[in-house]
């Protein structure tokens, strides 16, 4: 597309998005430098690059055309070959920022995803946690009742004889080792 002056460019901006604009400075109504600084003021076109092509040689010229926004300047008379491999690298350029810019939006969708999946995981954890130190807490509590001799009911000779045993058992560290035919309370004494 070509414009003939700034206001034209602005306004065919506007329709037909380009990939890269090629700016001269001196036109009529707007120059470049203005052209260029409301390319970059718009959402739309800001990331447009734009590449100067102008008689204007001199550093300050330059500098105005890059504080502007520009991203090349190139001055006449100018080599075909030259423009077209700045036209390539400004444009190769772009193109990786989008890539880059789509990595980026799927790394953080990754994150969001990854970041919801270890928050469910912290919320079983912590109900396996709220879990065990309930359990640890009954636990503890059936421990502080101590041995009881209460639940094992019989006067029996033998039966008395084993319980004063584990009396005398129960409160020393020994390990202790208790059989007999299934079914007659060695776990129940155990606990005692």
């Amino acid at each position: 597309l070509v414009a003939r002056d700034g206001e034209s460019a602005l306004e065919q901006v506007g329709f037909a998005m380009p990939d890269l604009i090629l700016l001269d400075v001196m036109m009529p109504g707007l120059d470049g430098f203005e052209t260029c600084r409301r390319l970059k003021a718009r959402d739309t076109t800001r990331e447009l690059p734009v590449i100067f092509m102008t008689a204007l040689s001199e550093t300050v010229d330059k500098v105005r055309g890059f504080d502007a926004g520009a991203v090349d300047y190139i001055t006449k008379p100018f080599q075909h070959d030259e423009v077209l491999a700045r036209v390539r690298t400004h444009l190769t350029l772009r193109q990786l920022q989008a890539r880059l810019r789509d990595i980026n939006e799927q790394l953080e969708q990754r994150v969001v995803e990854r970041t919801a999946a270890l928050e469910q995981a912290l919320a079983e954890v912590s109900r396996l946690k709220d879990r065990l130190q309930q359990e640890n807490f009954a636990l503890r509590q059936e421990l502080r009742a101590g041995p009881s001799f209460d639940a094992i009911l019989g006067n029996a000779a033998p039966l008395r004889h084993t319980l004063d045993k584990l009396k005398l058992a129960a409160p020393t560290s020994t390990t202790v080792l208790i059989h007999g035919e299934s079914g007659t309370g060695k776990e129940l004494m155990a606990r005692a």
